[in-house]
């Protein structure tokens, strides 16, 4: 019996493990058996036809790369559009056949082709193909490169010191569009090529003619650039100047000092009829390099002379403020006195205007109160002739504390009559006592903070205060017609532009509190950048939230300001530049350079061929980089928006939107990228094909 109990279990342990193993082997079939196949062939379409004939050549050693595409399922999607977030799960490069596979569970998924792994001289049709169904044959067309065009873009020139970007399009023989590489030389000098990424530094301030080449295989196309002096202020003129390396810093404060003081004294090419709003940013600059150990003497004798107030015979005050002004010589104000008390209208508007901001800014919403000048107990103002192009300065006195966290005292120069504005010389004051005066406020907090902040702060109080008046609205067109520049951008009147940046975080992020929290948080032991002052606000007032993540809202409102700005007025541009819109399609891989809080606008427009057609989007950010991608699709009936939210953590930065209504709802699809971080450049590619 114990043998025969002995057999018996040796027999079960045996069958036991036949079982097993049969059923390890069910289960790997019908695990093999749920695989799916991705496959294809890259090939040379000799005849045009995108079909794979008998002869023609298939491409070895091609790059694809496999991506897992995952829909993307939140409330910020608009109506017919789906989006699905890419990761790259496999590549693979063509055999000798110019074949590839991948094997694949059911799913979605997204084929690229590395247009850099192509032959010179030749590009693909469609590099991107979004593969819902497995087991389908997905081949990619590539043909041989007829003609680059270089479209319009740089038709009205570049200013001096721009950086561009081309994006020329590769044609085939029948016209369409291809994505390969592209080549960009040029003989010039003065011009740096990073890529199909063009700088510019000229030697002289002098408009300036230049060529850049670019080419495909043996394709080559000229591409004329002018290059031109830009029309803008004088001090925007010397700055520019100097960042592209034609004057050095000596005479970069010499040509500040003149542009505020005396422009007769600039070469021709820097004087300019443009005005500036305001030199206390740059008078501020010129101080801090006069304080240093090797400040130019000849630039200090300047300064002494120049800057020096001139003799002004009559004071006014009234509460806070006490007025300097004169009548007689070039420095009067007009004599006009209504009321016959003695004191002249223009000299009392001012006073009514200084005592009302303060009134407002200080007593009311709680802001700093500027630093008097020691051993007096008013504020002083001096009204006199700033020449032709400046509304007003405020002037530092006595620095406190240790830089980049010291406060200062103050006083105030505005125009005298504004003989050289359309507006009203009472409107002027009333504008640039606000302007200013929040200049003063700011020194209070932070005389280091940075410029963009304080010229962007000081014009969204010229609002708050007299928002009839409007004039901070003229220089809201640097930043519609320049969203590529960094948020705290120096160039052109970018900084006094970005008053609508300060008006959307006040109208959709906190009122005029949230202003008055980033100055707070500019003081000692705070943020002395002014950017990292903003990002900690926000993010410590709402949850998940920080200057990225609005950065990309504000970009996407400035698409249809009418739509999302309450302040919103017919004097506001209607929206921001549009680099580049298309209408033709497929559009071929198109490569983009972004500074730190940037943005660009590509607008997608339908034919009578693609109505009721699903245009797809196919977006690709620098790994590792935080990127937010907004669609706005503007609707046919209303020309209102439809807003879907795209963000990039760095993680995946590779997106395809399937837009299913293009056309029949829709008239026009911009897609906006948008750089999140808070420093440098990176690049992207977007591609666009209907399905």
């Amino acid at each position: 019996m114990r043998t025969k109990s002995r057999h018996i279990k040796i027999f079960t342990i045996v069958l036991s493990i036949v079982m097993l193993l049969s059923f390890n082997v069910t289960m790997v079939n019908a695990q093999g058996n749920n695989d799916k196949i991705i496959k294809g062939v890259v090939f040379i379409d000799k005849n045009g036809n995108g079909i794979l004939d008998s002869g023609e050549q298939a491409l070895t050693g091609i790059q694809i790369n496999l991506f897992n595409a995952i829909k993307v399922e939140n409330s910020e999607i608009g109506e017919g559009i789906s989006v699905y977030k890419e990761t790259l799960i496999e590549q693979s490069k063509t055999d000798k056949d110019g074949t590839y596979h991948f094997k694949v569970q059911d799913g979605q998924y997204s084929l690229n082709l590395d247009i850099n792994s192509l032959p010179d001289g030749y590009g693909v049709v469609e590099p991107n193909i979004f593969v819902f169904n497995p087991d389908t044959v997905n081949n990619f067309v590539v043909r041989d490169v007829a003609d680059i065009d270089i479209g319009k873009e740089f038709s009205n020139g570049i200013n001096i010191g721009d950086e561009i970007q081309f994006n020329p399009i590769l044609k085939d023989e029948y016209g369409n569009s291809l994505s390969g590489k592209m080549s960009y030389t040029s003989d010039d000098s003065e011009i740096k090529l990073f890529g199909n990424v063009l700088k510019n530094n000229p030697k002289e301030f002098k408009n300036r003619k230049s060529k850049i080449k670019v080419s495909s295989g043996k394709i080559n196309k000229e591409i004329s650039v002018d290059i031109k002096v830009p029309n803008t202020s004088s001090l925007d003129k010397v700055s520019t100047a100097f960042k592209a390396g034609i004057i050095d810093e000596k005479t970069k404060y010499l040509y500040y000092l003149y542009s505020i003081y005396d422009q007769s004294k600039l070469p021709e090419e820097y004087k300019s009829s443009i005005p500036s709003k305001s030199a206390t940013s740059i008078l501020k600059e010129v101080r801090d390099y006069l304080d240093r150990k090797d400040a130019d003497k000849q630039v200090s004798t300047a300064y002494a002379v120049l800057a020096a107030l001139p003799t002004l015979d009559k004071s006014y005050t009234n509460g806070w403020f006490t007025i300097h002004y004169t009548t007689t010589g070039t420095n009067a104000v007009s004599t006009t006195d209504s009321n016959s008390n003695g004191i002249p209208d223009y000299i009392e508007t001012v006073a009514t205007a200084f005592n009302n901001v303060k009134s407002t800014t200080c007593t009311t919403r709680g802001f700093r109160t500027p630093v008097l000048e020691s051993g007096k107990s008013t504020y002083q103002v001096y009204v006199y002739d700033l020449g032709s192009s400046l509304y007003g300065r405020t002037i530092s006195v006595t620095m406190s504390g240790t830089s980049p966290y010291r406060t200062a005292s103050s006083y105030i120069e505005i125009d005298n009559d504004y003989s050289w504005s359309s507006r009203s010389k009472e409107n002027c004051a009333k504008v640039t006592a606000a302007h200013e005066f929040f200049h003063a406020i700011q020194y209070a907090y932070n005389v280091d903070a940075d410029s963009w902040w304080k010229e962007a702060s000081a014009e969204w109080n010229e609002d708050e205060i007299y928002d009839s008046i409007n004039i901070y609205v003229d220089d809201l067109i640097e930043v519609f017609n320049h969203p590529t520049y960094s948020l705290d951008s120096l160039s052109g009147n970018h900084e006094y532009g970005e008053a609508v940046f300060a008006k959307y975080l006040s109208e959709k992020w906190g009122g005029y509190t949230i202003i008055k929290n980033i100055w707070t948080q500019q003081t000692v032991s705070g943020y002395a950048i002014s950017i990292n002052a903003i990002d900690k606000v926000i993010s410590d007032n709402n949850s998940g939230e920080n200057l990225g993540t609005i950065f990309k809202r504000f970009a996407a409102c400035n698409y249809r300001p009418v739509q999302y700005y309450e302040d919103y007025s017919s004097a506001w541009p209607t929206q921001a530049t549009i680099s580049t819109t298309w209408s033709s399609y497929p559009v071929s891989t198109q490569t983009g350079t972004l500074n730190y809080l940037a943005s660009d606008y590509k607008a997608f427009t339908p034919t009578s061929t693609t109505v009721d057609k699903c245009l797809k989007i196919t977006v690709d950010g620098a790994d590792n980089k935080k990127w937010g991608f907004k669609v706005q699709s503007k609707k046919r009936s209303t020309d209102w928006c439809d807003t879907t939210e795209l963000t990039m953590d760095g993680t995946t930065n590779r997106a395809e939107i399937l837009n299913y209504l293009f056309g029949a709802t829709y008239k026009e699809i911009c897609l906006i990228p948008s750089y999140l971080e808070k420093s440098g450049s990176a690049s992207y590619t977007y591609s666009a094909s209907i399905q």
